[in-house]
C-alpha cells in the first residue's frame, strides 16, 4: 500500500493515476452502466471509456459547466450547442451547474441511442443525429473507435460513405438557427476546426464563446491545419484565447494576435512527444472580455 501511494504521487505529476482493474463486463458494448456525472446518473455502454473516466476523475469537464453558468448570467436566453455529444455526459455536467438549454449533436448511431435516452432526464435538450463538417457533402471515410469515440479519417480507398452537413445547415433544418447560441462546445476527434469553418453564419450572428478540443495527433492524420482557422477568427471579432490542458487546467491565456506564442503551443502538443496530449481551447469575442476575465479568475489566472 505504501509503495502504491509513492508511485501514485509520482505519476500524478504527469496527470495519471494507478488503479486496479475491477472484474466485470467493462468493455462489452452489450452491457450498460449507470455512471454518476455531476449530479446525475446517466446510462453508458460498457465499451465507453467514460465509464471509468468519471469514476477516477469525477470533476472532469466541470470548467465547461462553470463557463456556461457565467454566460447564462450575462445572456439569460442563451443556448449551448454540444457537438460530439457522445452519450450526453457534457449535458449532465453543465446541467449540474446551470439549467441552460442545450442542442446536442452526435453522428455515431450507437452513441446517439444512449444520448437520446439520457436526454430525457433533462429539460430543454434537443438532440440531432448528424456528423458535421466544413461543407455539406458525402465523404468516403475510415471510422475508428466506433460506438464510443468515433474518429473519422477521410480515405480514397473504401466503401464507408457518410453524409456531412455544416452546423449552419443542420440548425436550419431543425428550426434552431434563430436561438441565441452563446456557447459552442466541440469534441470531434480532429474535426473541431473543420466544423468551426462550417459554423461561420452562426458565429457571425451570435458571437458565441467557442470551446473545443485541439487534438494535433488526429488533425495531422487527416491533414487539418487548425492554426489557420484559429487565426482567422480574429477577422470575426475574436481575441482572447485560453489553452487548457487535458485535465481542464488553464495553461496559457493570451490574444489571437500573439501568433508566435500560439504557434509554440501548437508545436508542443503533437500527441506524441509532449506530456500534454491535446488542449481544450476557449476563445472569446471582444464583446465578451468580461466573461473571459470571470472564467479565468476561476482558474486563478
Amino acid at each position: 500500500m505504501f509503495i502504491k501511494k509513492i508511485l501514485n504521487k509520482l505519476v500524478n505529476i504527469l496527470g495519471y493515476k494507478i488503479v486496479k482493474n475491477k472484474p466485470g463486463n467493462h468493455g462489452n458494448p452489450s452491457k450498460s452502466y449507470q455512471v454518476k456525472v455531476g449530479n446525475y446518473y446517466i446510462t453508458m455502454p460498457g465499451n465507453n471509456p467514460l465509464v471509468k473516466h468519471y469514476e477516477y476523475f469525477p470533476n472532469y469537464n466541470i470548467e465547461l459547466g462553470k463557463l456556461a453558468q457565467i454566460i447564462s448570467k450575462k445572456y439569460p436566453d442563451s443556448y449551448l450547442i454540444d457537438i460530439g455529444a457522445n452519450v450526453g455526459d457534457t449535458i449532465a455536467v453543465v446541467k449540474s451547474v446551470v439549467n441552460i438549454p442545450i442542442i446536442a449533436i452526435e453522428g455515431d448511431q450507437f452513441s446517439y441511442k444512449f444520448l437520446s435516452q439520457n436526454a430525457l432526464l433533462f429539460d430543454e435538450v434537443h438532440t440531432i443525429n448528424q456528423f458535421l463538417g466544413e461543407k455539406s457533402e458525402k465523404k468516403m471515410i475510415k471510422a475508428e473507435k466506433e460506438g464510443w469515440n468515433t474518429t473519422l479519417i477521410p480515405t480514397t480507398n473504401g466503401s464507408n460513405w457518410i453524409t456531412l452537413k455544416t452546423l449552419d445547415e443542420s440548425l436550419k433544418e431543425n428550426k434552431l438557427s434563430s436561438v441565441n447560441t452563446k456557447l459552442i462546445k466541440i469534441d470531434a476527434e480532429g474535426f473541431d476546426t473543420i466544423i468551426l469553418r462550417g459554423a461561420l453564419d452562426t458565429i457571425l450572428k451570435f458571437s458565441p464563446v467557442l470551446y473545443f478540443e485541439y487534438n494535433r495527433e488526429n488533425m495531422d492524420i487527416i491533414g487539418e491545419d487548425g492554426l489557420a482557422t484559429l487565426f482567422s477568427l480574429s477577422e470575426s471579432g475574436y481575441d482572447n484565447i485560453a489553452f487548457l490542458d487535458n485535465h481542464n487546467r488553464c495553461l496559457m491565456y493570451t490574444s489571437l494576435a500573439q501568433k508566435d506564442i500560439i504557434q509554440q503551443l501548437h508545436n508542443y502538443a503533437d500527441g506524441i512527444h509532449g506530456l500534454i496530449p491535446h488542449y481544450d481551447i476557449c476563445i472569446f469575442h471582444k464583446t465578451d472580455s468580461d466573461i473571459a476575465r470571470e472564467f479565468l479568475n476561476l482558474n486563478n489566472i
